[in-house]
């Protein structure tokens, strides 16, 4: 027979090899999956556009906040997401790489090169996904962002750029 002195020391030292700091997740469950859409009830502290990750690793951009549940848009392995499944927040607003490396480059949603050319080199700055402007950076190139379903980046240096620096003036094959 155990005696309680015994459980109590046991119990002592596993609680002094606790660390004292906690990490809290936020995480939601599944309501329903649709249309590249799934809507998360439990996700109370969301950000606007904020990365959210799936149980399977699938990612999804926080977009619809309503008082019930967030609309959440998936970014890829849309038919992976079913009902039920757990959600997390990251903590981070969805943003994409842009730099001089993407030149001549094919990446997904995510930032992840999609060509087949390896990794993506150079140094890289990071765009929130939601832009409605242009920007102007120290490597004097314009950079334009559209985000639906699929996204678009036009890198093209300033002082070699044919077409005026306005989103509505790139021409569709340029796209």
């Amino acid at each position: 027979m155990i005696n309680p002195s015994e459980i109590s020391d046991i119990l002592k030292r596993q609680l002094e090899d606790v660390n004292g700091k906690m990490d809290f997740e936020e995480v939601g469950t599944v309501l329903e999956v649709g249309d590249g859409v799934a809507h998360v009830y439990g996700l109370d502290n969301v950000k606007a556009n904020e990365l959210v990750e799936f149980e399977n690793g699938t990612s999804g951009v926080a977009m619809n906040l309503e008082e019930s549940n967030v609309g959440v848009i998936l970014l890829n392995n849309i038919n992976k997401v079913t009902e039920n499944m757990t959600v997390r927040r990251t903590g981070q607003i969805a943003s994409i790489p842009v730099g001089e490396g993407l030149l001549g480059r094919v990446i997904n949603i995510l930032g992840e090169p999609i060509d087949g050319k390896g990794p993506i080199e150079g140094k890289m700055l990071r765009l929130p996904l939601e832009r409605t402007e242009s920007a102007t950076f120290p490597t004097c190139c314009t950079v334009f962002v559209t985000f639906s379903f699929t996204f678009s980046i036009v890198f093209i240096p300033v002082s070699t750029c044919p077409i005026p620096a306005t989103p509505a003036s790139i021409p569709n094959n340029a796209l």
